[in-house]
């Protein structure tokens, strides 16, 4: 199931870069804009429940999220359930229609109240994120799809079933929970509008332990209390509202390496189950080396010390790319550089042929004006002695590749741009975001 869109920057992706011109254009001629903005999760809808609602309506089964399978680049789908064995009729001189069963309703908690209100889905208004919101009250046929998981302080939290989303239409699954405030009127509201509307499920809170991210790999109790900070709800009833949570695992995340490069010049850390590998280089003083999984397959490319030109040439016309992810990192880049802006990891799709590229990986550079790009390059414009450097699933991305080039290239093919979205979901993104990310070039100052 993809993530909702809470987890990135609600934002276009339209980044301006001035003085380029598409066709001919530079690796380290390329530049930022001053506010790189990323894609929201559920794609480009400028509503932020419409946002989630999309991106719930391709989710797939809540267990295959945190370990989505990529074969050769490309989320493979999971599998159309089997239909439903609806038996054989019976044969009578009066046949009775078959009538489908009628939904569970969601049972309740017994005597929840907070504020002398009862904390229940009948007392609950919705107000939608729309252009004229209108405040309605859960229809009373709707009542059984929603659960209320509990209430304090004039605070309610609960959540709409899967069923409950297909039948009606609206956002639910295993994603988030709803969260509703007691008005002066002795009704809860949900304000769509609201930040706090809406938390990530606990499910889901436990895939929020980006060590790139946060610094640290958060419990889905330090991710849930963080979010209802952030979100302005009292952290204090937490419990109440939400519960406690799964039961905190240790040894869950997998243990990491530290590499290090015999000249001591660059170090980052890597899974245990993945393999560095060096490579020669004719260069004096370049550092060449491949990061792979456990079974084989190129991950990374990692290039300091070289002395050559910059990636450049011409190319096709610019088709449209995005910003799916992004965070900043401290390392060294060359300040005088027209342009440039503090290095950062960022992961990049672009629209073309049918299809969708996508790459990620350490960068210094925009990848074209206005939205567009003909070319992106995961290169940072780097200190006197590496003028550039990469770490990255490749340095240049194309519109014109093939699908045998972009492999070549380290990039990556989609069918769609949801597949792009949702390999940044998956547990092999987080690792290789937190590897590339965990960089450091000891002796280059950072300013």
């Amino acid at each position: 199931m993809d993530r909702i869109e809470q987890l990135m920057k609600d934002a276009k992706p339209r980044v301006g870069e001035p003085g380029i011109t598409p066709g001919a254009v530079e690796a380290r001629s390329i530049v930022f804009s001053t506010d790189p903005e990323v894609v929201s999760l559920a794609g480009r809808t400028p509503r932020r429940r419409a946002a989630m609602r999309t991106a719930v309506a391709g989710l797939a089964a809540a267990a295959a999220v945190a370990a989505a399978v990529v074969v050769g680049g490309t989320l493979m789908p999971q599998p159309a359930p089997d239909p439903a064995n609806t038996g054989t009729p019976s044969i009578s001189a009066s046949p009775t229609p078959s009538h489908s069963p009628s939904p569970t309703a969601t049972t309740q908690p017994a005597g929840l109240s907070t504020n002398g209100v009862a904390c229940t889905p009948a007392n609950i208004d919705l107000r939608r994120s729309t252009q004229n919101p209108a405040t309605e009250a859960i229809p009373a046929a709707e009542q059984k799809y929603y659960k209320v998981l509990g209430c304090a302080d004039g605070w309610l939290a609960y959540e709409l079933s899967a069923e409950g989303a297909r039948v009606i239409g609206g956002d639910g699954g295993d994603a988030w929970y709803n969260i509703a405030r007691l008005q002066d009127n002795k009704r809860f509201l949900t304000d769509f509008q609201q930040p706090w509307s809406s938390v990530y499920s606990w499910k889901f809170q436990a895939l929020n332990n980006d060590v790139s991210q946060n610094g640290q790999h958060l419990t889905p109790q330090q991710a849930m209390d963080k979010e209802f900070a952030d979100k302005g709800i009292p952290v204090d009833i937490r419990p109440q509202l939400v519960g406690d949570g799964p039961p905190t695992t240790t040894g869950a995340t997998p243990g990491l390496s530290a590499y290090t490069s015999p000249d001591g010049r660059v170090t980052f850390d890597y899974p245990q189950q993945w393999t560095v590998r060096a490579k020669e280089s004719s260069a004096p003083g370049e550092i060449r080396l491949t990061v792979h999984d456990a079974e084989g397959k190129k991950l990374a490319e990692l290039v300091y010390g070289s002395q050559g030109g910059g990636l450049g040439g011409g190319c096709a016309t610019p088709v449209p790319y995005t910003v799916l992810d992004y965070a900043e990192v401290s390392l060294p880049y060359n300040k005088a550089f027209e342009g440039v802006i503090t290095p950062r990891f960022a992961y990049r799709a672009m629209e073309t042929n049918g299809r969708v590229l996508a790459s990620y990986g350490l960068t210094s550079t925009v990848g074209g004006a206005d939205g567009k790009a003909c070319s992106i390059y995961n290169v940072v414009n780097g200190p006197a002695e590496s003028p550039s450097y990469m770490f990255a699933s490749g340095a240049q991305m194309r519109a014109d590749f093939s699908d045998a080039e972009a492999q070549a290239q380290g990039v990556m093919t989609f069918a769609t741009m949801d597949e792009a979205i949702n390999y940044r979901n998956s547990e092999e993104y987080r690792l290789l975001k937190a590897m590339i990310t965990s960089l450091k070039i000891p002796n280059a100052p950072v300013d």
